[in-house]
């Protein structure tokens, strides 16, 4: 396919772009016009995704979003990153998602971490089905509702089977119980906002081996993104907000990120929030080390008496101080690694067993592989 057929230029100011540190030190679509650009060494592209419901078509959001990034520094790492620009506008709705998942799939061909700004809810049933080839497709979702719940109709039956999904930030008032029960049922995972304001590293395992993740400006507080999209007291600042973006970049096998959340006529404080979130998950990309326990020679194996004759089997890395566990399947014929932390390990070795280990070992012995 002919990468241009799909993306349009965003409208940035020329004066701009030549005196921004950002934006001199990335490709940008100009350089795919010129012919300047060989894919095979980018790693990150940023696209634009402006589209409402009806097919309208607003790209001076996403624009201004770029404007607020041309302020802010180059990376230290020296990440080969590369703004797409835009995506075109289809005759239909329809037309425009088919022209997304087009270059979803080119970008993943051609395995570039892919951040996107849209605040169209079908994308992420378009998101998920470029992921179809995936034995597990593990979707991330930053919000305070499960916004995925609501998608469920568009989504096929095999990437449903397929489907993992995280909540991180839920609020308990916006969550009926049919909600709970298909999280429960389907034996998926949910962080309650307090408990992930407690402690935030220990959200890291759960956004650690997820392909997607959906960054949802309405899980902040009100007065931190006054342009979200549902008002709400409560949620995330920003300053935690940006941590859990760095989070997602580091995540070894995230393939996706998109911002959403926002409402088109936002105000200034919400375009430049928008903006460092995405230098946060750019710059943890930078320094993401892909980790193998079982293979990696740095990594250390702890055998854990949890209580009676079973044990559970830790590991942790030396070079990024990460822990995973080991989770027997079909009666320990077979193992299943999953990311973990430290405070699983103690919990382990005073004879608790982790709550994270007891879900998997429900979601991996008594679900469909």
């Amino acid at each position: 396919m002919n990468l241009l057929d799909y993306l349009k230029p965003p409208k940035i100011d020329a004066y701009r772009l030549k005196k921004s540190e950002f934006f001199n030190s990335i490709s940008t679509f100009k350089d795919i016009a010129d012919g300047q650009i060989d894919l095979s060494r980018i790693e990150v592209a940023m696209l634009g995704i402006p589209f409402a419901g009806d097919n309208s078509y607003h790209p001076d959001f996403v624009d201004s979003v770029r404007h607020e990034l041309a302020e802010l520094a180059a990376f230290q790492s020296k990440t080969p990153i590369l703004d797409a620009g835009n995506l075109i506008q289809g005759q239909t709705l329809n037309d425009s998602l088919t022209a997304l998942k087009d270059v979803i799939t080119y970008f993943h061909n051609h395995n570039i971490f892919v951040i996107t700004i849209s605040e169209l809810d079908l994308v992420q049933k378009i998101f998920i089905e470029s992921l179809k080839d995936e034995k597990r497709i593990k979707v991330a979702e930053v919000a305070p509702k499960f916004y995925l719940y609501d998608s469920l109709e568009y989504i096929s039956q095999s990437s449903l089977e397929q489907l993992h999904y995280t909540n991180i930030g839920y609020q308990s008032y916006y969550i009926h119980q049919e909600k709970f029960n298909w999280l429960n049922t389907n034996s998926f995972d949910a962080y309650r906002l307090g408990v992930v304001r407690k402690s935030l590293p220990e959200i890291e395992p759960a956004i650690r081996d997820s392909l997607l993740i959906n960054i949802s400006l309405n899980a902040l507080k009100h007065t931190d993104a006054p342009g979200q999209k549902e008002f709400s007291p409560n949620g995330f600042y920003s300053e935690e907000m940006c941590q859990i973006a760095k989070y997602a970049g580091i995540a070894d096998y995230l393939k996706l990120a998109n911002i959403s959340g926002f409402c088109e006529n936002s105000e200034i404080t919400t375009i430049k929030l928008i903006a460092q979130i995405i230098w946060f998950i750019i710059e943890g990309y930078g320094v993401r080390v892909t980790e193998d326990p079982t293979k990696d020679l740095y990594i250390k194996k702890f055998n854990v008496n949890s209580g009676g004759s079973d044990r559970i089997v830790f590991y942790k890395s030396d070079k990024t101080e990460r822990w995973w566990i080991e989770v027997p399947i079909n009666s320990g014929s077979r193992t299943f690694i999953i990311p973990s932390n430290y405070k699983d390990y103690i919990e382990a070795c005073n004879q608790q067993i982790p709550e994270r280990f007891l879900k998997a070992m429900q979601r991996y012995n008594f679900k469909s592989d």
